[in-house]
């Protein structure tokens, strides 16, 4: 696959992503609380698909390709175009495992 996508094609593509955590949400939400913009009645987080309890890198591996999958598909296929999307994905479960197996990515 490599040689698939232009270098400069590649240098150009950015995906900043940040998760703020229940604490950081609380914050920004209680400095507006004081400000008397609104009122937390409930708040609690939620997992999605959580591989923690799942066991087996491949297991592992194909399940967050999936998650990634989920949000990245769209960016990937407008900037790279379509044809080459299924070749990524497919390919996606293995660098996982990869990286899992070198203990560089934790789930």
């Amino acid at each position: 696959m490599k040689g698939t996508i232009g270098e400069e094609k590649l240098d150009s593509f950015d995906v900043p992503y940040y998760t703020a955590s229940p604490e950081e949400v609380r914050n920004v939400m209680e400095r507006e609380l004081r400000e008397g913009l609104f009122l937390i009645e409930y708040m609690q987080p939620f997992e999605l698909d959580s591989v923690t309890d799942v066991t087996g890198d491949e297991m592992k591996g194909e399940m967050m390709a999936k998650s990634i999958r989920n949000f990245t598909e769209s960016m990937i296929s407008h900037h790279f175009g379509e044809e080459i999307v299924d070749r990524i994905y497919d390919k996606l479960p293995q660098v996982i495992v990869e990286t899992l197996k070198k203990n560089h990515l934790r789930p």
